[in-house]
């Protein structure tokens, strides 16, 4: 059985599915204190990093690898003090993190800032990076659609066959399928037309995946993972799978309301980690999850965020 580690700020939990515990528990040398607010996690799985962003005053952040541990970098910190990050991704040794006023890039130890278009905005979630480096994230003129940017050029995303969607601030995921190259869109329930889209960057446009009922309009997570897409609604309790282009299954319970966050198990493609206000469930189908509790942790809330860190060939570290 493969190991696994569950880290938040306060809490370290060793699983094995048979006898699954939580415990009370910081790591030696964990610089991040109970009494700081973790606002951002991300894992970089093929270079084995971790960067943590806490909400002090400038968003100090940490980088955890296990070969060196935890480092910190406080003398970086002035080019973020005084602004909002909305979100933070890293890949391929690259930070990228949306912010009030543009994004910014930590790439060799050095901030670069690149200042948003005229009337550019972002929203306050989505960011996804592809594998030719591009940043994607939700907002563009008047904070309307979705924007690409090269490290030159911006790209406003915002004529499509569907303006409803793109007329209204409702873009709540997006997670890139290299693979499949496509960008899969989570919208909430505050567009016209709700539900899962995805641009397709060898077409150029913008395609909606019917729901199959207004009740599973209302996402909240999406998550590509080999042949499957993996989607969390926050109206009704449910998790959903799509094959082939069509949702084959629904994993409805109590349990499984309101996923905060998604993320793809760095061992099995067709499986995925979930988290929500209850606990965290690895998830393959409707007949393959487990399920841990974290209600009797300090670990609650529907907005938390979660990384996954692989380490060697067996085991893995569940960020919280």
């Amino acid at each position: 059985m493969k190991s696994l580690f569950l880290i938040c700020t306060a809490f370290f939990c060793s699983i094995h599915f048979s006898n699954a515990q939580w415990n009370n528990h910081l790591l030696p040398g964990v610089p991040v204190q109970t009494t700081i607010n973790v606002a951002f996690v991300c894992s970089d799985i093929p270079n084995d990093t971790t960067v943590i962003f806490t909400y002090d005053t400038s968003y100090h952040f940490y980088s955890f690898t296990p070969q060196s541990g935890f480092s910190t970098y406080p003398e970086y910190d002035t080019i973020l003090d005084g602004i909002q990050v909305f979100d933070a991704k890293i890949k391929n040794g690259v930070l990228w993190c949306t912010t009030t006023f543009g994004l910014k890039k930590w790439e060799h130890g050095t901030w670069t800032h690149y200042p948003y278009p005229d009337k550019y905005q972002s929203q306050f979630s989505g960011l996804s990076i592809d594998k030719e480096g591009r940043v994607w994230f939700s907002g563009g003129r008047l904070g309307v659609g979705i924007t690409v940017f090269d490290g030159t050029d911006w790209f406003n995303i915002e004529k499509t066959l569907y303006p409803e969607f793109l007329q209204d601030v409702g873009v709540i995921d997006l997670e890139m399928d290299d693979e499949r190259q496509l960008l899969w869109i989570g919208t909430n329930c505050f567009t016209q037309q709700s539900g899962i889209y995805t641009y397709d960057l060898k077409m150029d446009r913008i395609n909606y995946v019917q729901n199959g009922s207004p009740k599973y309009g209302c996402i909240h997570a999406v998550q590509p993972s080999g042949n499957k897409v993996f989607v969390g609604t926050s109206n009704f309790s449910s998790i959903r799978i799509m094959e082939n282009g069509g949702y084959t299954q629904n994993l409805d319970a109590p349990k499984v309301t309101w996923v905060s966050d998604m993320l793809a198990d760095p061992y099995d493609s067709n499986q995925v980690w979930v988290l929500n206000e209850f606990g965290v469930i690895q998830f393959k189908d409707t007949n393959t999850y487990h399920y841990f509790d974290t209600t009797e942790t300090s670990m609650k809330g529907i907005m938390n965020r979660m990384s996954i860190q692989k380490l060697g060939a067996d085991s893995a570290i569940l960020w919280i």
